[in-house]
Order: C-alpha cells, then sequence, then structure tokens
C-alpha cells in the first residue's frame, strides 16, 4: 500500500510539472518503416524505449494499409511520424501521403477507401455530456477534407487513438493520419491543430 502512494505521488508530481513543460517535439520520414511494417520500433526517435510508443505503433499499425496491397498507381508515397513528449506524456503521430498524377487513379483510391472504412458522423461527448471527446466529425483543413475514422474498435479507443484519412481534390493527394495521445484530457482541444500540423506537414 505505501508502495503503490508513493508512485501515486511520483506521477502527480511528473504530471504537474509537466503541464509547465515546453514539449520536445521530433521527426523523421521513413518509408522503409512503412514498408518493413516495423511500427513499434520508434527508437530512432529519441532513442528511448519507452511502452506507449511500442502501443502507438501497434494500433497504427492495425489501421494502415498492407503496403504490398496498395493497387494504386500513386507518383510519390512518404511515411512521417511525429513525436511530441513532456516528462510525464508522450504524442506520436504517423501519416502516410499517397499523391497521384492522373486524377482517375485518386478517384479510383478515394472510392474505394471511402468503400472500405466507416467514418464518424457527429462529435463525440464525454461521460459527463458537458464537452466533447471528439469536437467534431471532420475537418476542412486547407484544400484537405479530414474523416475520423471508425472501423469497429477503434471507436471504443477514442480519444486516446484517432485514425483519420484526409483528402485532397484539388492536389489529388490523400493522407492516412493516425495520431496517439497518451493525456486523453487534451486531445479534443488539441485535434484540430495537430490536423492542422500534419495535413501542411509542418
Amino acid at each position: 500500500m505505501k508502495r503503490t502512494l508513493i508512485l501515486i505521488l511520483i506521477f502527480t508530481v511528473l504530471v504537474l510539472s509537466s503541464c509547465h513543460e515546453t514539449p520536445v517535439e521530433e521527426s523523421y520520414n521513413d518509408i522503409q518503416l512503412f514498408i518493413d511494417e516495423d511500427y513499434a520500433d520508434l527508437t530512432k526517435v529519441d532513442g528511448e524505449a519507452i511502452w506507449w510508443k511500442k502501443e502507438a505503433g501497434v494500433y497504427a499499425k492495425d489501421f494502415f494499409p498492407k503496403y504490398e496491397k496498395i493497387e494504386y498507381k500513386y507518383s510519390s508515397i512518404s511515411f512521417n511520424i511525429w513525436c511530441k513528449k513532456t516528462t510525464a506524456f508522450m504524442d506520436v503521430s504517423f501519416v502516410l501521403e499517397m499523391r497521384f498524377d492522373s486524377s482517375e487513379e485518386y478517384e479510383k483510391a478515394k472510392v474505394d477507401i471511402l468503400a472500405q472504412n466507416n467514418f464518424l458522423q457527429d462529435k463525440i461527448r464525454d461521460d459527463d455530456g458537458i464537452g466533447f471527446l471528439i469536437p467534431n466529425h471532420e475537418y476542412n483543413i486547407g484544400d484537405f477534407l479530414v474523416k475520423i475514422v471508425t472501423n469497429g474498435a477503434e471507436k471504443d479507443n477514442y480519444p486516446t487513438h484517432i485514425p483519420a484519412i484526409a483528402f485532397n481534390d484539388s492536389n489529388t493527394a490523400l493522407k492516412y493520419i493516425f495520431i496517439y495521445e497518451s493525456n486523453d484530457t487534451t486531445v479534443g482541444r488539441s485535434l484540430e491543430s495537430s490536423f492542422k500540423k500534419l495535413c501542411n506537414g509542418n
């Protein structure tokens, strides 16, 4: 019992200190990580084998398409990972971007993806019914329309796990986005800004 209280106290101190801490942000692009499906190996980002980084990779792997099963004729493909951390919390975001030279090929991919996935149709309130876990079911970010995915188990993991697909009809590009936030009290408030960063690439 005493040990449990000490652990709770230590965690509380870490949480309180992290509230005033400037987050450390790191990112890298590694398409080979996507091809090899090595999502759990995120030690390249900061050299730390933190358990929630591995958990984020496991959930992301279930969401993203298999590389060898991508049938569309894209002109470019990239895979980016962003990490933002404080002492107590870490946010990890994965983005797979596909660009198409042909509008016909883009439309084919878009139609297939819309048919293969279920998307949130409304905002999701929190357990108290006062605020929102997910403030909007979709977001207009520049030329991207971001639609939040709810394929079965993903919805049960809101708000720490947010899978989404962003469509850009103007530039014939689409992005698979997976956001993992270890602090589920802030994800709803920061979701739009997270999508802006991930869609704009900075």
